[in-house]
């Protein structure tokens, strides 16, 4: 409607008598004023209205092409840029316009010289009072706005290609017992051995594979995977003594003294029977683990030796030679597995195995020195009569420098990263102190399997599965040219996944630490996948960091210029942020503060600070791919440089 009709309209309809009023000529002067001032009115609410309006779309258009720069596909494929461009635009303007935008109303341009990316928007839309032609000569009501004219601004790719990898995401993943149960069983809460294909640990697996496919075209991401359960697995690439995989076991702590001293990896396939000291502890005997003198005469100092000796040969004897089809003892020395020691002595087994001797004077020496030490460890790893230390593995609220760990995270980053040599055995105390650690690639190479086994079946399982021994899972970090989508991907295809163990998510959220601190992202994001359960024990170890601020000392570190200049970490990110995903089948809607505490405890109230965005839950796989996107994808309209000219 023209303007001049609105006024006439207006001047018409007033009250007859209002304008014949005998009181006074004043009333002309009003009758002349009130319509000018409404019209007024309408001018500036309309112009108000237009500006808002095209701010709107210009923001759009801006937010929109700093999503584009992310793809950086510099318009081989526009259709892509002009769907994500269609999404920013729909989510701005919302009701603004007549009709929703499509993808056809919308123009992406780019600038090979300056590596700019630009987006215009062309729609019809109307004004509350009359039409934009009134205002701008616009035919059909269209107004055109984008980020290529000066006075909006424009995005720019840089040119050094720095940001062609500017996001950094880590799946921290549960590989414990309990993310085999199926998934419709919320009460299971261990390994179960019948499990189906809708398992917890299959709709994490394939929800993880699927965003990291949808994501994988953008070179601006690049993907790290930490599969955790008591400890992270990783790769050693070597082979274990029967010629299949060999693989690590790692954690990320600073230890009390005397564990810091500790030689994880000379301990990893020896014998510390703590069993049979425990008696000699009852009574009275051994005051102490720590200060006890194991290798005095009176209480037979051959020993801790000798069953240690003993132990490898039976590894040998028992499982090594029979998956290599070697069954006695004349055959493991002529296969070079065995040698048959001349005149043993007192505290040495007839047959020394393996390539190296445990029982070396070097070696001699350090279990002289940490005996005390790993049998003391043992203790706490093996038996639950120490409250709220248990958790089957080494790192505990008793052996753990809380304190310490978050203070020196990026300043002893190296020193700090605990990795052993986990031995492909039954898992038994006899061959390993740390048989509990690490077990997914154990279980997922059935090795082990769920339900309890007689010892001679334990033998047995890895005497059939050690030759073919494969490492997974394995911790995949950064690389420099961000092609591990598809590593990753291809890592977790295999149908046949059984991971097993107990669940440590402090464990691997730390472990992630020094991987993040490697990649050299502007954009970095910690993704916890869990279905919630730790261990005993390992929930106070996680409680006590959760309480003294090791999420903000892990985001704060990872964004320190500070450290960026002495070398800690690779480059300061711009951000960081640690999300955590609960996956639960018996989900329900979280709304307030006090839902939120009871469903996650302290990542609630301390590592996320009450802030809610952090933290979610996917009662089934399509949630947990929504989740896993949307974090990715909210990410990307943050990437590029803004620049005004």
């Amino acid at each position: 409607m023209k303007i001049s009709t609105i006024l006439q309209n207006f001047y018409i309809k007033l009250p007859h008598k209002f304008i014949k009023n005998e009181s006074g000529n004043i009333l002309i002067a009003f009758a002349i004023m009130i319509p000018a001032i409404f019209c007024f009115f309408i001018i500036s609410f309309n112009y108000t209205y237009l500006y808002k309006t095209r701010a709107r779309i210009s923001e759009a258009s801006n937010e929109a092409s700093l999503a584009i720069v992310a793809i950086h596909n510099k318009i081989n494929n526009n259709d892509e840029n002009k769907r994500m461009a269609l999404r920013y635009i729909n989510y701005y303007l919302k009701k603004l316009v007549v009709n929703s935008p499509s993808a056809e109303d919308i123009n992406v341009e780019y600038d090979n010289k300056k590596m700019e990316y630009y987006v215009s928007y062309k729609k019809p839309f109307e004004l509350p009072f009359g039409s934009i032609n009134d205002f701008l000569d616009q035919p059909n009501n269209l107004i055109e706005i984008g980020n290529k004219k000066d006075s909006f601004g424009n995005t720019r790719k840089e040119r050094e290609g720095s940001n062609d990898r500017i996001m950094a995401v880590g799946f921290i993943a549960d590989f414990s017992g309990s993310i085999t149960c199926e998934y419709n069983n919320p009460d299971c809460d261990s390994y179960d051995p019948n499990n189906s294909g809708e398992t917890r640990f299959y709709y994490m697996r394939e929800a993880i594979g699927d965003s990291i496919k949808k994501f994988s075209p953008f070179p601006a991401i690049g993907f790290a995977f930490i599969p955790y359960e008591l400890g992270v697995p990783v790769e050693n690439n070597e082979n274990n003594p029967a010629g299949g995989d060999s693989f690590g076991c790692s954690s990320f702590y600073k230890l009390n003294s005397p564990y810091d001293k500790l030689n994880f990896e000379f301990w990893a396939d020896k014998l510390a029977n703590e069993v049979q000291w425990s008696n000699l502890k009852n009574s009275k005997v051994i005051k102490d683990y720590l200060s006890f003198d194991f290798f005095k005469k009176t209480v037979n100092s051959n020993k801790a030796f000798k069953e240690m000796d003993q132990a490898r040969y039976r590894y040998y004897k028992r499982v090594v030679g029979p998956a290599l089809g070697v069954n006695s003892d004349e055959d493991l020395v002529n296969k070079n597995l065995c040698k048959k020691r001349i005149n043993p002595k007192s505290d040495e087994y007839e047959f020394q195995c393996g390539n190296d001797d445990p029982l070396t004077d070097n070696n001699r020496k350090i279990i002289k020195e940490q005996y005390g030490t790993i049998v003391q460890l043992t203790e706490y790893m093996t038996s639950d009569k120490y409250r709220n230390v248990y958790p089957a593995s080494f790192p505990n609220i008793l052996t753990v420098d809380v304190d310490g760990t978050i203070n020196t995270m990026f300043s002893q980053i190296n020193e700090n990263i605990i990795t052993f040599k986990r031995p492909v055995a039954p898992s038994m105390i006899e061959f390993t102190p740390f048989y509990q650690m690490c077990l997914s690639p154990i279980y997922n190479n059935k090795i082990r399997t769920g339900g309890s086994h007689t010892e001679q079946q334990l033998y047995d399982l890895a005497v059939k599965n050690i030759k073919s021994f494969k490492t997974k899972p394995y911790l995949i970090p950064f690389d420099s040219n961000n092609s591990n989508a598809a590593k990753i991907a291809s890592h977790l295809k295999d149908d046949k996944w059984a991971p097993g163990g107990g669940t440590d998510t402090i464990t691997g959220l730390l472990r992630a630490v020094p991987v993040f601190a490697e990649s050299g992202k502007d954009h970095q994001i910690l993704i916890i996948i869990s279905d919630g359960q730790d261990n005993k024990g390992a929930d106070v170890l996680r409680d006590e960091f959760l309480k003294k601020g090791v999420c903000q000392t892990i985001t704060s570190g990872l964004m320190s210029k500070e450290f960026e200049d002495k070398g800690y970490i690779k480059k300061a990110a711009e951000s960081a942020a640690i999300h955590y995903i609960k996956l639960s089948p018996a989900a329900k809607s979280l709304n307030s503060d006090a839902d939120y505490e009871k469903e996650f405890g302290l990542w609630f109230t301390e590592c996320m600070n009450k802030d809610k965005q952090y933290l979610h839950i996917a009662p089934d796989y399509q949630s947990l791919l929504d989740i896993s996107n949307n974090i990715i994808g909210s990410r990307l309209s943050e990437t590029g440089v803004f620049i005004r000219h």
